[in-house]
């Protein structure tokens, strides 16, 4: 609500937001404890497609990796969500590729050696990837899934699974909405206020638009008549990737409707993997890495 100034402006009066959306009941499986484990900015490059602490991650997540408190932990791991995998630089302005020349070739080794890391993790339970602002994918959001064909071992087995960015993931009976971070990285460029990735991907909910500042200054697809960023239904947790440091937080509704936002640390600085409890939606974090001397 408002009106415009003589000098052309416009004035802000008040601001009535949606409020979250409808929430759908969550199927809560008993007593035991399940966990998913949520990475995000594994960054692998050319120069260094695998490093040993994304071998370690992978170790952990499929229970060869740590002690038995560890290996208990990494049991109870049903599924893992991988928001951003690479780290492929932006071709120089100008640069065209020469017909003579494979410039692909670096990258077809980097996406070889990535896929079968991510095979090890598939081969024991089911895998979630999704798309990263440094991935070979669209830049405009939604980025739409890596196509299966780069992922030749992964793609054997039946859980891996290639999705988009953001997307909406069920794993029993609860409800992800997730985001490899790009919506709410934009986003800080316009917080007036000192607020956290975490509180402000919770205020999207409150909005019940997760990329409010697209297409202006985030590049996203045309709509003109659905727009892909309204949340229609309030999630039970809202992940985003590759941000600074891991944070929790807590949005609630005027109708009892609860969702747990996660910031997830990129994984290529923090060597941190987010385990969301799917009994309690309680998080806890691993660091990954080796023995230092």
């Amino acid at each position: 609500m408002g009106s415009e100034t003589p000098d052309g402006k416009f004035e802000v009066i008040d601001m009535c937001f949606a409020g979250m959306a409808a929430q759908p009941a969550r199927v809560v499986d008993g007593t035991q404890d399940k966990f998913v484990a949520l990475v995000s900015g594994l960054n692998a490059t050319v120069g260094q497609p695998v490093t040993l602490e994304m071998q370690l991650l992978a170790e952990y997540l499929c229970g060869n990796a740590g002690g038995p408190t560890d290996q208990r932990r990494s049991a109870q791991i049903v599924h893992t969500v991988v928001a951003g995998i690479t780290h492929i630089p932006e071709p120089p302005l100008g640069h065209t590729e020469d017909p003579r020349v494979n410039d692909r070739v670096p990258v077809q080794g980097l996406m070889a050696a990535v896929d079968a890391l991510l095979a090890d993790i598939a081969a024991a339970m089911p895998l979630t990837l999704m798309p990263g602002s440094r991935d070979p994918a669209d830049a405009a959001l939604p980025q739409q899934r890596l196509h299966p064909g780069m992922f030749a071992q992964s793609r054997a087995y039946s859980g891996f699974h290639s999705t988009t960015n953001p997307a909406y993931i069920d794993i029993d009976g609860t409800l992800l909405l997730g985001s490899s971070g790009q919506n709410v990285d934009d986003l800080k460029r316009y917080a007036v206020h000192d607020e956290s990735p975490c509180q402000l991907a919770a205020r999207t909910l409150l909005w019940r638009h997760i990329a409010p500042s697209a297409p202006d200054t985030l590049w996203c697809y045309p709509f003109t008549e659905y727009d892909p960023f309204v949340v229609r239904r309030a999630p039970h947790v809202y992940f985003v990737g590759n941000q600074p440091e891991f944070d929790v937080a807590v949005a609630k509704g005027a109708d009892a409707q609860e969702t747990r936002v996660i910031a997830v640390p990129a994984f290529s600085t923090s060597h941190t993997v987010v385990l969301l409890n799917l009994r309690t939606l309680e998080c806890s974090t691993v660091q990954i890495g080796a023995p230092k001397d």
